[in-house]
């Protein structure tokens, strides 16, 4: 019975070419688009879906209430914020402070010197807010001494060539000398961080030391509320609850200085890809926005609608 159907149906193609190609392939081609919207969308809900710890995680917004202007929110605050939040707030497991974006040329012995595209400084406990792989090197103590670096696999083959990258010693553009103490995987597209360099703030801070006078004990800008320039994120306590935080992490920037017209709020780490457009000096390259998933779902539908009446009618 069933091998008669089939045999009607592929008399009745062969019959009617035309129709059945022109039915066949509407067809498919619908199915195809809807497929190709429905990778899109999982995409871009993927984003920072490989840290097992991220629904604790959240990036740290300054709300600039300038008189004159709309509230506008800002992706960086003060860095003295990263440094004693930890103390101020109970609820605050770590603070983890990422600043930099830049290109930086990177020396080995007498090989040709290779540029990082997007090189950045990090605190010591990144490896304890971001689940990323380091194929060589120790997570805990990685960034944590001055002149230390993290290179990804692709730019310490880049720099290096052949040879064991841990423990070598590479040159900067002002020849500053960097130990490499770990090499990362490359990172993986779902995520709103870029970088390929990554070296500790220790020599950040080692840096600004040097252009001050001997023996000064005046605070740099890493210690700063009067500034603001820091990427920073706060991983809350298992259990603990953002709400009220914004208001009590305001009120501790109040109380060191901070003007009035500032307040801070914190944004979910998941929330940073798709409800970011309105964020400014952020340094992130590739911004989603969580409207124009909705846009695409109501297209992939009335694309697999008239698709599917096409091939009824015809």
């Amino acid at each position: 019975m069933i091998n008669n159907f089939f045999k009607i149906a592929f008399r009745n193609l062969l019959k009617e070419k035309l129709y059945s190609i022109i039915n066949i392939l509407g067809l498919a081609i619908g199915i195809s688009a809807c497929l190709l919207i429905l990778l899109f969308i999982n995409s871009e809900l993927s984003f920072e879906n490989m840290h097992p710890s991220g629904e604790r995680i959240y990036r740290i917004l300054t709300i600039d209430k300038a008189l004159g202007t709309n509230n506008q929110r800002v992706g960086i605050t003060m860095p003295a914020l990263g440094l004693t939040v930890q103390k101020s707030i109970s609820e605050v497991e770590a603070a983890l402070r990422l600043t930099g974006g830049g290109k930086v040329l990177l020396k080995f012995q007498d090989r040709i010197g290779v540029y990082s595209q997007n090189a950045k400084f990090s605190d010591p406990n990144f490896f304890d807010f971001f689940n990323f792989e380091l194929l060589q090197g120790d997570p805990e103590t990685a960034l944590k001494e001055p002149y230390t670096a993290i290179l990804t696999e692709s730019l310490a083959r880049s720099v290096l060539g052949e040879a064991e990258p841990l423990g070598k010693i590479i040159t900067t553009g002002d020849n500053e000398d960097l130990r490499i103490t770990g090499i990362l995987k490359e990172l993986p597209p779902n995520t709103h961080l870029d970088f390929d360099l990554l070296i500790s703030m220790s020599t950040l801070e080692a840096l600004i030391r040097q252009n001050q006078p001997p023996g000064s004990n005046q605070p740099t800008f890493l210690e700063s509320w009067n500034s603001i320039s820091m990427p920073t994120y706060l991983k809350l306590l298992p259990g603990a609850s953002p709400d009220g935080l914004d208001d009590r992490l305001t009120r501790l920037c109040l109380d060191n200085g901070v003007g009035k017209n500032f307040e801070i709020t914190l944004q979910p780490l998941k929330d940073v890809h798709l409800k970011s457009a309105d964020v400014i000096f952020d340094n992130i390259a590739r911004k989603g926005d969580l409207k124009n998933l909705y846009i695409f779902s109501i297209i992939g539908v009335l694309i697999l609608v008239i698709a599917a009446v096409n091939y009824m009618n015809l």
